[in-house]
């Protein structure tokens, strides 16, 4: 795995080829998901694992999972395919009570591609774990 800082966002960037132009965009739709969804709250601190599921094979030797900012990033680990090579997951380390942005490819960075070179619109992904339990007074 590679870490590329550019500007203000940091990249982890998993590919064998350069950037390439795209004729068509497809999203993470339909058959598509992302694990913890979405805009999640309450998501368990002490999870060890982000995936997202696109709604077809990928090309194996390209993806990115671009940090927005430090301050809101996981500890993300590097990422690998299921043998449909259609989910890549990441290992993380999660701190309680704090929300999380994570681009899975962005306007500047599209390896997440299908094996034709069409690249996966870029999005946005937060989501927020709980806060901690709070401890009894006395204990």
């Amino acid at each position: 795995m590679q870490t590329r800082q550019f500007d203000s966002q940091i990249v982890l960037v998993g590919t064998k080829t350069a950037c390439q132009f795209f004729d068509q965009d497809f999203v993470i739709g339909n058959q598509g998901a992302f694990d913890p969804p979405l805009g999640a709250t309450n998501v368990d601190p002490a999870r060890t694992t982000l995936a997202v599921t696109f709604d077809r094979a990928m090309d194996r030797e390209g993806w990115a999972w671009v940090i927005e900012d430090k301050a809101t990033a996981p500890d993300i680990g590097e990422s690998t395919w299921d043998a449909a090579v259609r989910t890549n997951s990441a290992p993380v380390k999660l701190e309680p009570g704090k929300t999380y942005v994570v681009w899975i490819n962005s306007p500047q960075y599209s390896y997440f591609k299908d094996p034709q070179g069409r690249a996966a619109t870029p999005v946005r992904w937060s989501f927020t774990t709980r806060a901690a339990a709070a401890t009894p007074a006395g204990s």
